[in-house]
């Protein structure tokens, strides 16, 4: 039985954030969860079981982007088109997302070649 898996809809994650304080890293910032919200399409059409839906989400999502409530994130901007996002503190230490912006032609052959892929 699917029950799960045939609902459709949009799972929102509503954060804000504050600036460090710390004034060595005044670019860091400090991630709050406001809310988090499953809206079922149509809406008069929920899962049959809510809470497994959840669960599937939670395990296809990553853990930063399902739940980044307390995440520091510093972002370095490497050039106008690449940022990487370093998360730091107990959470997400280690963990990073490089951001290209779509034309961006020289760094995705770059990256390209590097990988090996054709």
């Amino acid at each position: 039985g699917g029950g799960a898996h045939d609902t459709k809809g949009v799972f929102e994650v509503k954060c804000s954030y504050t600036l460090s304080e710390v004034p060595s890293v005044p670019t860091r910032m400090i991630v709050s969860v406001e809310e988090m919200r499953l809206t079922c399409e149509p809406v008069n059409k929920t899962p049959r079981d809510p809470q497994k839906l959840v669960a599937c989400l939670q395990a296809a999502l990553p853990k930063e982007f399902f739940d980044p409530n307390e995440a520091l994130m510093d972002t370095t901007f490497m050039d106008p088109n690449v940022r990487v996002v370093c998360f730091l503190g107990m959470r997400f230490a280690g963990v990073r997302h490089v951001y290209v912006r779509e034309r961006c032609d020289e760094l995705t052959s770059a990256l390209s070649e590097s990988s090996g892929e054709p």
